[in-house]
């Protein structure tokens, strides 16, 4: 129990010593109640003021990734190597043999050449520095009992944080609650595995792997839901405790730099091997020694090539500082080089080639008109309307009032939950009132196989009801009534067929249609079996089906010509989405990713599914557009198109899409999409989409051709 140290003293330590302290208590063996008395935080988090305190006392939570001895290693990497070895060996050479302006010159280029490296590889740290500023990340923590979107950098030991799947864990952290949460922990532990959490007792000497009921800082959320009371932030993170983290040094490894080293060390032999057979056999030719030894000496300052990274180096910077100008942000040389290559771009269906922001087109209900089952957006049923925006709002929490205004936005950057939180608002209700009325028990986002997202509520009466909204298509199957105004009917076979006529209608319009619906959960222990089935199935039962609601992507200014250029220039565009094939075709052909006058071909997912990667790899060649294909499904598809020896682009802005992002050639993604997207990708889209995009594939090929230029 020494080990039980109350913050509250360390507060009051005017020799802020109690980072060290901090280090010797292990938080996943405490009771949770004594997680909070040890924090002096309570489970609606802290105050304003309160939070302000702590962040005098425990500073920013923020990681320097700047290492402070790093000039040095640049200027060992620049000066003590092979090639300036060879320099200064060839300049004494010419020294001894007489030549002393020659020697001065092989001298004083070699040191210019290395100094003008050194300078070179700075200034990319600096631009390293300078993206890293626009990478900022932001969390939903509860402050003053409201959810706030707040920068990460401003979370204190005893905030409460709330988390999803995308998201990137903001600090050290022992979970509260969990609904199916799963995170990667590779980080820390270098395993790469996903790990299930709870909020289940670990004994005080448990494992990293084993403390299940604790999450940490710059791991990331693989699905499900959770909040956790934060007890360690910056450098008290686990992350730095186990050694596995380590400063960003993303000068080296470029495609560039390993051709232009193989070249320059095969050279460098060459050179030496050269220089000694031609002193040996001018020398036992009878030719005199200081011939024989100046042509040595001149073989050997040929080898020194450092001219050529050097302007290869100021190639690439060049290019990345290019691409950064037309918003694209490259988060590493190699990816500046990189994505000249590309060929292949496989997209959603949004994102790239629309709008920043979704909104909802149509809000159908049902309702009867002389006993037939009809849906409708009439007037007279406007209550029906409300109540699908109000139980679509509450499956888009937990919102969050976003750090830089009183706009909102969901903590993930799902735009599907963004546009049905602004139709409601826009509909007049109080948002901000429905999250207190309707007690949050925990939600369950899309991932994995889901093709849903569900909210757990308690109502002001007592009840608990899970509200679901999802792809009409995965939720239609589990409807077993409609509800009509304030009563729940059986959905006969006949009924159902009107609301899939009634799908296929807006998606013949390039809608993605969502299903809004209800389910009663009886007790807890039904809460939890419920959820287990939503892990485990893509479709659920017994449910009451209360709206469809019809959103559109507006298509970004640019897209067609910009996809016509893309075209032209040999870079093939693939849709792979999780929405219907009607939609998914009609979103094609208004965009301009299926030219005119030519027959989409449609894959779904089952199709997929039936084929190995092999297989799938002869087949995908004329595929435009993937539909209703889940993450697994679109991974295989990228790993079936690099089967074919094509450079693969994938863009993604979801929780599932980063597997496929981290298997690409080059992943790209959105500064609006969700943390484990952007992690993952190689270049993030400041703004702009498809045509940034595009823009940045011309800075990358100019890149490749100035490279060829140089050599």
């Amino acid at each position: 129990n020494k080990q039980k140290i109350h913050y509250w003293v360390l507060f009051m330590n005017k020799q802020r010593e109690f980072p060290h302290l901090t280090e010797q208590i292990a938080w996943h063996s405490f009771a949770l109640g004594d997680v909070f008395a040890h924090l002096g935080s309570k489970r609606d988090g802290l105050s304003g003021d309160e939070a302000k305190m702590r962040t005098r006392h425990f500073g920013a939570n923020e990681i320097p990734e700047k290492n402070r001895s790093l000039a040095g290693k640049i200027f060992a990497g620049s000066f003590l190597n092979l090639f300036f070895g060879i320099a200064i060996v060839s300049a004494i050479f010419a020294l001894l043999a007489g030549k002393y302006i020659e020697s001065s010159v092989i001298f004083g280029l070699s040191v210019f050449g290395c100094a003008v490296g050194f300078f070179q590889k700075l200034g990319i740290e600096k631009y390293l520095e300078k993206i890293s500023k626009l990478e900022s990340k932001t969390s939903v923590v509860l402050r003053d009992g409201m959810r706030k979107q707040m920068l990460s950098s401003e979370i204190v030991p005893g905030d409460i944080i709330i988390f999803r799947a995308g998201d990137e864990i903001p600090a050290d952290a022992r979970i509260i609650q969990s609904f199916g949460l799963k995170t990667d922990e590779k980080n820390i532990t270098g395993i790469d595995l996903e790990v299930s959490k709870n909020m289940s007792a670990v004994s005080a000497g448990a494992e990293i792997s084993e403390r299940i009921n604790t999450v940490y800082g710059k791991t990331i959320v693989l699905d499900g839901s959770g909040e956790a009371v934060v007890f360690s932030t910056g450098r008290n993170m686990e992350i730095f405790k186990t050694g596995k983290f380590s400063e960003r040094n993303r000068i080296n490894g470029t495609l560039f730099e390993k051709k232009i080293s193989k070249l320059s060390k095969l050279t460098a032999v060459l050179a030496g091997a050269s220089s000694v057979a031609v002193f040996s056999i001018g020398f036992l030719s009878g030719n005199e020694f200081r011939e024989s030894f100046e042509a040595m000496s001149a073989l050997l300052a040929s080898a020194v090539l450092l001219i050529l990274p050097i302007a290869g180096f100021s190639a690439l910077l060049c290019g990345a500082g290019g691409i950064l100008s037309k918003k694209g942000l490259v988060r590493s040389l190699s990816v500046a080089e990189s994505v000249g290559r590309i060929r292949v771009l496989i997209a959603d269906k949004s994102g790239i080639f629309t709008e920043k922001e979704s909104e909802i087109a149509k809000v159908l209900t049902p309702e009867r008109r002389g006993g037939i089952l009809e849906l409708s957006s009439t007037a007279e049923y406007a209550s029906n309307h409300l109540l699908t925006l109000t139980y679509g709002a509450l499956v888009a929490g937990p919102m969050a009032e976003e750090f830089s205004g009183g706009t909102w936005a969901p903590s993930n950057g799902n735009r599907i939950e963004t546009a049905l939180v602004k139709a409601a608002v826009s509909a007049g209700l109080d948002v901000k009132n429905l999250e207190k009325k309707f007690k949050n028990l925990g939600s369950m986002p899309f991932g994995g196989q889901r093709r849903f997202s569900v909210s757990f509520r308690e109502t002001p009466e007592g009840e608990r009801w899970a509200f679901i909204a999802g792809y009409a298509d995965a939720l239609l199957p589990g409807v077993k009534k409609i509800q009509v105004l304030n009563r729940y009917e059986n959905a006969i076979p006949f009924e159902l067929g009107v609301i899939k006529e009634s799908v296929e209608a807006m998606a013949k319009r390039g809608l993605s249609v969502f299903a809004v619906c209800s389910k009663k959960i009886e007790n807890m222990e039904n809460l939890f079996s419920w959820i287990d089935e939503a892990n485990n199935f893509r479709h659920v039962s017994e449910l009451n089906l209360v709206g469809l609601v019809g959103i559109r992507d507006e298509i970004a200014g640019g897209s067609h010509s910009s996809l016509s250029e893309m075209r032209r220039s040999g870079i093939r565009t693939v849709i792979v989405t999780s929405d219907n094939p009607i939609a998914a075709k009609s979103f094609g052909m208004e965009t301009g990713v299926v030219p005119k006058n030519r027959v989409p071909e449609i894959l779904e997912g089952k199709d997929i599914e039936a084929f190995d990667v092999k297989e799938l790899s002869h087949r995908i060649g004329n595929a435009d557009i993937f539909s209703r294909t889940t993450p697994d499904q679109k991974l295989k598809i990228v790993r079936s198109w690099k089967e074919q020896g094509e450079s693969i682009c994938v863009f993604g802005d979801s929780s599932g899409d980063s597997a496929s992002i981290m298997e690409a050639d080059v992943g790209v993604s959105a500064i609006e999409g969700a943390d484990s997207a952007k992690n993952a990708s190689g270049m993030i889209i400041l703004d702009g989409g498809i045509k940034a995009f595009f823009d940045a594939v011309k800075e990358g090929r100019s890149v490749l051709e100035n490279i060829r230029n140089i050599f």
